[in-house]
């Protein structure tokens, strides 16, 4: 190739890649224009997953820059070791300029690939997490009518790190804290049924094998939210720890203050708790709300 037939390459390959950066900016800032309606400084209450659904932005975010990525920086690789053959002596080097140039665009095609691959697989995750909590809230959502109040996704901080507690319900019947697993179904491993859960009291029970981490993490968090409660009240309530696995056939039977759970049977034990006085309704969803009441109003 000859002195302007490289120069051309290259004009072209930036102006390209200028034009794209600047189209994209261009919308951006375009998309922003005019007043929000509603204001900024409103706060609304957490949907369902709200958390996940944060986690999936995020996740469309990375990947369309990975697919950016994808298609700069592997023809960059590509490029800029063959235009150092320019400079070089006609025939001295070729070849291993060549080859350093394929090797730079495989791997970079590789690592951006692998990268692809894993937001794709954490997507799939969060998704699925995401239906079966907004599976889980419809179900809760008949008990507003009989006096139940019903929180998603409340956000708390624990001593090390902050996690969030998938749904809270408190009415005349109790308080409840209520942690949502939701998971695909897989051949069991020793060709049992492949929709049962068995649970010890200390461990989930799946087909493929048993898993402690769930129950422990419900009642974490249901003792969280009783000394938070009690924090901020005064008062001692009990909180009733539940684990929802939506679209399982599960062991209904309590064991210790526990009860594993599909989606559709929390609204009976639910209403077979025990009484809490008005006042306590009244002043833990007081509480409640303040607490998910945090998602910003934006556009």
């Amino acid at each position: 190739m000859n002195s302007l037939g490289w120069i051309i390459a290259i004009v072209f390959f930036v102006v390209t890649m200028i034009l794209f950066v600047g189209t994209v900016a261009l919308v951006t800032k375009l998309s922003r224009r005019g007043r929000h309606p509603i204001g900024k400084d409103v706060k609304l209450l957490r949907q369902p997953g709200e958390g996940l659904r944060e986690r999936l932005e995020v996740i469309d975010e990375s990947s369309f820059d990975e697919i950016i990525k994808g298609l700069v920086v592997p023809s960059l690789a590509f490029l800029i070791p063959l235009l150092v053959l320019y400079w070089l002596p006609a025939g001295r080097h070729f070849w291993a300029v060549v080859a350093l140039a394929g090797v730079a665009y495989l791997f970079s095609v590789g690592y951006r690939s692998w990268r692809l691959c894993r937001l794709i697989t954490e997507r799939r995750a969060y998704k699925l997490g995401l239906v079966g909590e907004r599976a889980v809230a419809d179900c809760l959502e008949p008990l507003k009518q009989r006096g139940y109040y019903v929180f998603h996704d409340a956000p708390a901080q624990g001593a090390k790190k902050a996690f969030n507690l998938d749904h809270i319900v408190v009415g005349p019947t109790g308080l409840f804290c209520i942690e949502t697993k939701a998971r695909r179904k897989n051949a069991a491993k020793d060709g049992g049924d492949d929709y049962k859960i068995g649970f010890d009291g200390g461990a989930l029970t799946w087909p493929r094998g048993r898993d402690e981490a769930p129950v422990r993490q419900v009642l974490e968090n249901a003792k969280w939210l009783q000394n938070w409660i009690h924090q901020r009240l005064g008062r001692r309530i009990e909180v009733t720890p539940m684990i929802t696995i939506p679209g399982w056939y599960t062991d209904e039977t309590l064991r210790g203050n526990l009860r594993v759970l599909s989606h559709k049977r929390l609204r009976y034990y639910i209403q077979q708790g025990p009484p809490l006085d008005a006042e306590s309704v009244k002043l833990v969803t007081l509480q409640l709300d303040s607490l998910c009441r945090d998602v910003p109003c934006e556009s």
